[in-house]
């Protein structure tokens, strides 16, 4: 029966050898801290088995031979506990970085295995019933055998419960369940000798690691054969762990077809890829997404050489397989340590893709310092927006607009600024555009109206000779569908007459999103505000915006105004685009007036809005009021 329960548990982690073998692999150290536990387990199986077959042959074998077999197997339990213990310590202190922490390492191994030397001097008995086939070991051995193996055990099992929150509750779950097992086979087997169960009870615990962690098969994709994103993370967490340096290539897919449909087309594209990525030297290949590659090497030279091999194999951007046609980029990043991690390392990527497309004319970016310093650089100003946000540390600035009709200043220009935790002001050229591409300008905006039309209620602006305010709306703003609705629930919040609001929109605004856009001025128009078209005379400058768009009012940029003074072709074209804009009926601000000239001027030229430095700064709104009663007493 015991030769039988054992041969099964021998057979078992066999078949276990052989699929774990014969898988591709990461070669982690954590897999070698598995392959201890592994082999360990083994050798106990078989010299269980050893031991029963010898102490069958009592009176027939040398005792001392025996006796050597049965505590070596005893021996060979304590250590599948330690190397146990040891798996759970490697999984929750990872970070072997110094030759100093290993060598403790070390030590505190060979003090564990100390207590053996009491099992191999200690004396040991045998019980053998030829008859009824029972037999077991007893005696000092034997006990201290059990200690030192629960000692380990039961440690282990603390472990899991004291550092739960530094392991995942599945891993944490599945080591308790091994040790519980083991304690219970461990009792069954002391207080019942004739049940030989506990290295039986070894294979399950192996098993529950295999099935649960260890298996290959996790951390591959099984289409391609490459490994997965998870096998990613798993390997670059070890890297970065153990401060070892690598590169990596990211390889991006822009696939299209002819014929074929696109998720096998998909399919066989990265198949015959990763054969060909897998003769690369020194390579490991990851499946990231269904569209991007990445190759990572551990070796620096290796991956430049690779660099060459691959510029000169995708000779070109477009190719084709079979019915497939596909673009290729590649991001080289030489150096790991510019990021901390391999969750990091792929948002550099992002990162750099996203914002440096007009690099890839050569196909080929290869990421610097000053990459993920820009990118880090924005996280943080992300984090300080957000927080900004969420602490109410958004404020408004009020710069005055001044009426050449009515000779006072009849409206202002509504601008948001944040400060950060030290009450240091950031300008909004630092923040703005990371709020347009992450979507935080919707949050953003809405929280800049909300602080405006409470302004309008409790300062009541209007008596003291303000028709309106402008506030600025953002490409993002402009195309998002709810904005006049949201606007409008605003402006009904606080009472508002929306006549005393103004919306500036930026030229290229009008480029995207047009039907939302128009949908959304029109909602807004209907409702009783306004809108100006801002900053004309950059970018993409077309009168058609003006002739299509329903606005009330046109804003000079500060380049177009300065440039009237200075170049004989920009004046010939402001006053061009004056009196068309006049004859269409709409009025002109121009913006960046710095100097009494450049006033005078553009006041003798029948420009009804003059904005800039000339007169004020933006305000803060007490600075603002004070600064409208005093110059439009």
């Amino acid at each position: 029966m015991n030769i039988f329960t054992q041969s099964c548990g021998l057979v078992l982690m066999m078949l276990m050898m052989y699929f774990y073998l014969s898988k591709r692999r990461l070669k982690l150290f954590s897999e070698s801290t598995y392959l201890i536990v592994f082999y360990t387990a083994f050798f106990c199986v078989l010299l269980d088995i050893m031991s029963v077959i010898a102490i069958m042959n009592i009176g027939k074998w040398n005792s001392t031979l025996i006796d050597a077999i049965a505590k070596l197997y005893l021996v060979s339990l304590t250590w599948v506990a330690l190397f146990g213990l040891l798996y759970v310590v490697h999984s929750l202190y990872s970070k072997f970085d110094t030759l100093l922490i290993r060598t403790r390492y070390m030590l505190v191994l060979l003090l564990l295995i100390l207590p053996d030397f009491g099992i191999l001097i200690a004396p040991i008995n045998y019980f053998y019933d030829p008859e009824t086939g029972i037999l077991y070991s007893y005696g000092p051995a034997t006990i201290i055998t059990y200690l030192i193996a629960l000692t380990f055990i039961i440690s282990t099992f603390v472990l899991t419960i004291v550092k739960a929150s530094h392991l995942t509750s599945r891993k944490a779950y599945a080591i308790r369940a091994w040790m519980i097992i083991w304690i219970f086979a461990a009792l069954i087997q002391y207080f019942n000798n004739k049940l030989l169960i506990v290295s039986f009870a070894t294979v399950i615990g192996i098993l529950i690691l295999y099935l649960n962690f260890e298996n290959p098969e996790f951390n591959l994709d099984h289409v391609t054969g490459m490994f997965n994103q998870n096998a990613y993370y798993l390997a670059t967490t070890e890297l970065y762990n153990h401060n070892m340096e690598f590169s990596v290539i990211s390889i991006i897919f822009d696939i299209r077809f002819e014929g074929i449909i696109q998720e096998e087309g998909k399919d066989i594209l990265m198949s015959q890829m990763a054969k060909y990525f897998f003769f690369l030297p020194g390579v490991e290949v990851f499946k990231i997404t269904d569209q991007q590659v990445l190759l990572l090497f551990k070796n620096k030279e290796n991956a430049a050489n690779s660099v060459q091999i691959l510029n000169d194999t995708f000779d070109s951007t477009l190719s084709k397989y079979g019915d497939i046609i596909y673009y290729t980029k590649f991001i080289y990043v030489p150096d790991s340590t510019v990021v901390t991690s391999g969750k990091e390392l792929l948002n550099l990527i992002q990162y750099v893709r996203v914002n440096n497309i007009g690099l890839f004319r050569n196909r080929f970016y290869t990421v610097n310092n000053n990459d993920a310093f820009r990118m880090n650089s924005e996280n943080s100003m992300e984090q300080e927006l957000e927080d900004a946000m969420n602490s109410d540390r958004v404020v408004v600035y009020f710069q005055p607009i001044y009426s050449t009709v009515l000779g006072r200043f009849s409206s202002a220009e509504a601008l948001v600024r944040i400060y950060d935790k030290e009450g240091n002001l950031i300008p909004p050229d630092s923040f703005i555009h990371l709020a347009e591409n992450n979507g935080m300008i919707l949050r953003l905006g809405e929280i800049v109206f909300e602080k405006v039309c409470e302004f309008i209620k409790y300062e009541s602006p209007e008596q003291y000779g303000l028709d309106y305010i402008e506030v600025n709306l953002s490409i993002v703003q402009c195309i998002y569908k709810h904005l006049a609705s949201n606007f409008i629930r605003i402006m009904k919040k606080y009472d508002i007459n929306p006549r005393h609001i103004n919306f500036e929109i930026t030229e290229s605004a009008s480029l995207r999103g047009r039907d939302t856009l128009i949908k959304n001025m029109n909602t807004l128009i209907n409702y009783g505000v306004k809108f100006s078209l801002d900053d004309f005379g950059t970018g993409q400058s077309n009168l058609n915006y003006i002739v299509d768009f329903p606005f009330s009012i046109i804003k000079f940029d500060k380049n177009m105004t300065n440039s009237y003074f200075d170049n004989k072709k920009a004046k010939y074209i402001m006053d061009t685009a004056m009196r068309m804009i006049k004859g269409l009926g709409l009025e002109i601000v121009s913006e960046g007036v710095e100097s009494i000239e450049q006033f005078t001027a553009l006041k003798d030229l029948d420009i009804g809005h003059i904005q800039g430095y000339y007169f004020s700064r933006p305000l803060l709104s007490d600075d603002f009021i004070k600064f409208i009663k005093e110059n439009n007493a």
